[in-house]
């Protein structure tokens, strides 16, 4: 029995296909630079043999599914845990600064130096402050997790039929150690998918999800 796995973003679509009695169809795809080799549309007419049946990348003889004949490819996000990374030097791996710390950076710890500092700090960056006057170390990576996590990065190189995603071997190892890590198991596995670039928009951070497939449903 032929299978089609479709992303969880196009739940909503399919099942609207089939509420409205569309149904749906999967087709050999002609075109050879596509990545899916499969592809499925809503019925557009009752013969499927017909000119306003068949899309013109789509060979004949397409497979009409049922929902039974649908998985779903789900993606939950995987953390980096922050105890694999250096400790912020700045928190010493509390996560937390205090307003007294920042003054006495900048000079003495006076009652009039601490209130101007946080009254200044209400509307900076370095906010919220705690009624302790603590606030979240902006030095951390994340924000206030105690250490400075930095992902394996990736590019994209051009080629003729697009871009490809490069200097992955960092990426692929991280991959590998989430996995055991979070104690995953086949069928499910660890995959990575670029997130925001630099500021030249030549390297970009890495993202990770545990990858897994569930049946379709109609509700």
């Amino acid at each position: 029995m032929a299978r089609f796995t479709i992303p969880s973003d196009d739940i909503g679509k399919v099942r609207k296909w089939f509420a409205t009695g569309r149904g749906v169809v999967m087709w050999s795809n002609q075109e050879i630079g596509n990545p899916r080799p499969e592809k499925i549309t809503p019925r557009l007419s009752e013969d499927l043999t017909t000119e306003t049946g068949k899309p013109h990348w789509a060979y004949d003889n397409p497979v009409v599914l049922q929902p039974s004949d649908i998985d779903v490819i789900t993606r939950e996000p995987l953390a980096l845990p922050p105890e694999w990374f250096p400790v912020c030097e700045h928190c010493h791996g509390t996560g937390r600064r205090t307003i007294a710390s920042v003054v006495a950076a900048r000079g003495e710890v006076t009652e009039s130096g601490l209130a101007e500092m946080r009254e200044s700090m209400k509307d900076h960056s370095w906010g919220p402050i705690r009624e302790d006057d603590t606030f979240d170390c902006n030095y951390c990576n994340p924000r206030g997790c105690g250490y400075i996590v930095k992902c394996p990065k990736v590019r994209f190189a051009s080629r003729y039929w697009g871009r490809e995603m490069i200097n992955t071997n960092g990426a692929q190892r991280m991959c590998e150690r989430l996995r055991k890590h979070y104690g995953i198991q086949s069928p499910k596995t660890v995959e990575f998918d670029a997130g925001d670039c630099d500021s030249e928009g030549r390297w970009f951070d890495t993202v990770y999800f545990a990858v897994f497939t569930v049946p379709f449903t109609l509700e």
